[in-house]
Formats: C-alpha cells, sequence, structure tokens
C-alpha cells in the first residue's frame, strides 16, 4: 500500500516549516485561548516525556503529532494539521500510521475537554469516548479503540 504521508522525527528544518502555523495550531487543539504564548516550536518538539513527529504530505511539514507508549497502550496527546490542509484525511492516516507500528493492542487519545472538534474527529477515526472516572485524565476528554492487526 503507497502511503502519501510519512512521520519523521522533528528536523531544524522541519520545525522552521511548521513555525508559521504552529502557534495557531497548539491554539486549535487545545480548544480554547490557553493562557499565556504557546512554547517556541522548538521547545515543544524537545519534549522528553514522549515522541514527538512531524507529518509530511507531498515533501511538505503538514502537521504533527506527540505521543507515548504506556504498557500495553499508545496514548496519544496531540494531534493538529495546518489550517489549510484539514478535511482531507491527513489526521486520520497518521494516526493509522502510528497505530500499525507500535506493538500495544489499544490506542487511547487524550484531548481538553473544551475541544468539541477533536471529539467527533477521535469517533470518526473509530475511537470510543472513555467516561471520566476510568481514565483518570483530569480536564481531558479520552477516547480508546482496539488495535486491529492485519493477518495478511
Amino acid at each position: 500500500m503507497t502511503r502519501r504521508i510519512e512521520l519523521v522525527p522533528p528536523s531544524p528544518e522541519l520545525i522552521a516549516a511548521i513555525a508559521p502555523w504552529f502557534a495557531a495550531a497548539l491554539a486549535d487543539i487545545s480548544g480554547a485561548s490557553p493562557a499565556g504564548a504557546p512554547p517556541p516550536p522548538t521547545e515543544w518538539f524537545a519534549a522528553t516525556n514522549e515522541q514527538r513527529r512531524v507529518i509530511i504530505v507531498d515533501g511538505a511539514a503538514t502537521g504533527m503529532l506527540a505521543y507515548r507508549c504506556e504498557d500495553d497502550l499508545l496514548l496519544l496527546t496531540a494531534l493538529a494539521v495546518a489550517a489549510p490542509a484539514r478535511n482531507r484525511g491527513i489526521g486520520a492516516e497518521a494516526v493509522r500510521m502510528l497505530e500499525e507500528r507500535t506493538a500495544a493492542p489499544r490506542a487511547r487519545a487524550i484531548f481538553p475537554l473544551e475541544n468539541g472538534f477533536a471529539f467527533y474527529f477521535w469517533l470518526r477515526v473509530g475511537y470510543r469516548p472513555l467516561f471520566a472516572a476510568d481514565h483518570g485524565y483530569r480536564g481531558f476528554n479520552a477516547v480508546e479503540r482496539v488495535i486491529v492487526r492485519s493477518t495478511s
């Protein structure tokens, strides 16, 4: 299967390409205007508590995502696509690619309660909502899906 996207580690050149839309994307995925200025993209991509990847489409830095693996769980903590490239399936394709690359049997995404658009995105790509009492991420929604592996 030919992929139209790539998930690559950040480089100084890719971070510079993301810089013009980075702050707006971070504000969009937070669901509300965050207090204070967002971190610069170099700082965001330098985080060591999780993996950060750039979504490349046709050679251009088009999105970004953050995740970590916890035992038998792939935890997605951020997913953003540049505004002009949204609604073309890029985010969904990036999520599926990441799910295929992990050995985890389940994937979970968390996002701020204020981000209603994210809730509908995750439902469309096959995730189910978790009750707050079941997930423990204060101030966040959580959705989860069992990763089905191809047997062919």
